[in-house]
Order: C-alpha cells, then structure tokens, then sequence
C-alpha cells in the first residue's frame, strides 16, 4: 500500500506573509509552478515547510490548502511531532481533506529505544489517517534516532496495517541499499538526499524527495535521463552542478535561501521564522546573482512576460 511514485517529490516551503503568518493563497501558484517543473509529487509541512515553527493549528490549516487544491501532485502531509496525541490529530485531519498519504518523523526530544518502541509511537498516528498511506520520515542527522533503518521498516510492517515505506534522508548508501535488498519490492524507499541522488540511482531510486526540487528539478530530471540512457559524463556533469548549488545553500543556509530562490522562480514564499535567520535584502540579493550568475537556475517570467529584477527582491 503505497503511492508508487516516479520522479521527484518536492518539499515545498510554506508561503508566510512579511509578518510570518501564513501566505495559503501562494499555494495554487506553488503547486502549479511544481506541476510544470515535472515535480510529480509533494512532501510538504515537513523541514523545509518548517514544521516544528508552525503550530498544530495551522499545520493543519496548510493541510487544508493543499488537500484542496485540484493537482495532479500526489501530496504527503507531513504530520510528525514529539508529542504523540498532536500527531494523531494531525494525522486525523489530513486523513479528512484530501491529502494522498501522510509521513511521520521520530519524536526527537524523547527517544524510541528500540524499533519496536517507534512502531508502537507511530502505530495509532497511521491508524487515524483513514487508511491512508503511511511512511516513515528517517532523518536521523535531525531527529538523531539513529536505529537502522531497515529493522525500522520490519517494525512497522509488523504493526501498521498502512506502513507504506521511508522518505530515507540519510547519506548511508550502504543502510539504503540493505533496505532495498530487504524490502525494496515490498515498500516505497524514496531517497532523500539531494546532493548525492546520483550516487543512490544505482541502488534502485525511483522516487526522489528534496528541497532543492522546488526550483532546481529541470537540473535533476536532465541527470536522472543522462543516467538512465547511459550517458554517465553528462550525468555526473549535473551532479557537479548540483553539488555547486547545494553548497552555496548551505553558506547562505538553506531554508533561508531556499524561499529566496522561489522568487526566481516566480513564486513569493516570504521570510523564514526564528530560530532561522532570514537574509539580508543585501545578502538575498547576492545570493540570487550567484545563482543566475552560474546558470544554475533560469529567471522565470511574470505572467506579463516581463523577467523578475534581482535587486527588486526584497
């Protein structure tokens, strides 16, 4: 019982107005600027939705919004919290508003001390989506549960009717390619680190999630087809690419310069909130020239057919 995605699964940013509340009218335009990127998915409310900054309420209400939209995106609300009885209620809802599948991460302040332990936490979580698919969110570098991967999914298989797969946001090759060797023909194993997609594609990826997908697929999706036809120069060509882009994220951080990026992407995710650091319009803007500048991202252009101006970006 899974989705039985093919492609690349954004995780998108949640839209906040200039006061940080939150922007769900920028949802349409959000899915729709996906949809035409070849994005076939979404895992949204998750890190780069910045979901432990977000209340339950309106978590939920960012439910409701994607939920309702008419897309063709299969979308995964991501519903996971250290506290259990919030994260049922998360799943409870999304189960209600047209959601395709919901995810859960491991409580992280208190840890499962075992598999077991963290399919018992989830097993009433899934149980209230309405039997929608349910996979597990393995971020061990965040949520620092570091229990092997693969005896979390006999865990859950044993237990959760629903039990789907991982989203696997992992850089251990060796853990994935022992859930794939295990289970691979069983449960859905999206990968979830995007810098090294290229190294995991010949472990049997066939569904991707990442951040960096929200305005960098066609980049993506021009590797995975080299890969796919053999052509593994121009394949490691895009990953090079990849791999420029991802570190300027990262010195810029990533969340922050993440929405930043949307803009060149025609779509306004507004500022990040605390403890995250928005940029500077100063900072945004250099960021945004370094980008173009490297040709890592094509501007895209306002329905007028005018491009968007960097140093309007503010």
């Amino acid at each position: 019982m899974h989705l039985n995605m093919k492609g690349l699964v954004a995780a998108p940013h949640t839209p906040m107005h200039s006061d940080l509340s939150l922007n769900l009218g920028m949802i349409e335009q959000q899915a729709a600027w996906l949809s035409n990127s070849g994005v076939v998915g979404v895992f949204f409310g998750g890190t780069t939705g910045e979901w432990s900054s977000l209340t339950t309420s309106e978590r939920a209400e960012l439910q409701s919004a994607w939920g309702g939209l008419d897309t063709n995106l299969k979308r995964v609300a991501h519903v996971g919290h250290n506290c259990q009885q919030d994260a049922i209620d998360l799943a409870s809802h999304a189960g209600r508003v047209g959601v395709d599948a919901i995810a859960a991460v491991a409580p992280s302040f208190l840890k499962p001390a075992c598999p077991d332990a963290l399919a018992e936490y989830f097993a009433p979580i899934a149980s209230a989506a309405n039997a929608l698919p349910f996979y597990v969110y393995h971020f061990p570098g965040l949520s620092h549960v570091k229990l092997a991967p693969v005896d979390q999914i006999g865990a859950c298989a044993r237990v959760i009717p629903s039990f789907a797969g991982l989203k696997y946001t992992d850089p251990d090759l060796l853990s994935f390619a022992r859930c794939r060797a295990e289970f691979g023909d069983q449960f859905e194993l999206m990968w979830g680190v995007d810098e090294l997609l290229l190294g995991a594609m010949p472990f049997g990826v066939t569904a991707a999630v990442g951040s960096t997908y929200n305005y960098a697929a066609p980049l993506y999706i021009e590797m995975m087809d080299a890969f796919h036809r053999g052509d593994h120069d121009h394949a490691q060509a895009c990953s090079m690419r990849v791999l420029e882009l991802v570190d300027l994220l990262m010195a810029y951080d990533v969340l922050a310069a993440g929405k930043a990026l949307m803009s060149l992407r025609g779509v306004e995710c507004g500022p990040v909130r605390p403890p995250v650091v928005a940029l500077s319009a100063g900072r945004r803007n250099e960021l945004c020239q370094k980008v173009m500048a490297a040709d890592m991202i094509d501007v895209i252009t306002s329905d007028q057919g005018r491009s968007i101006p960097v140093t309007a970006i503010d």
